[in-house]
């Protein structure tokens, strides 16, 4: 199941979006990119359980996200 435009919009600031995995934000990469730049960009948190990444709007996160 991917990240939908009404989740979306319907998320806050210091929301925390919870996935398994960075994969299954998008169908493809750029989706993916995308999904993580808006959600950055909104001080949303994306979490992922898999790979038990913490993603949020610090340069770290900017960093991490911009290496995939």
């Amino acid at each position: 199941m991917y990240v939908s435009n009404k989740l979306l919009k319907k998320m806050k600031k210091e929301d925390i979006l919870i996935c398994s995995e960075l994969s299954r934000l998008g169908r493809n990469l750029l989706m993916i990119m995308g999904i993580l730049n808006e959600c950055m960009n909104r001080d949303i948190q994306v979490w992922t359980i898999k790979d038990n990444y913490r993603l949020g709007s610090d340069i770290n996160s900017k960093v991490l996200a911009f290496a995939f």
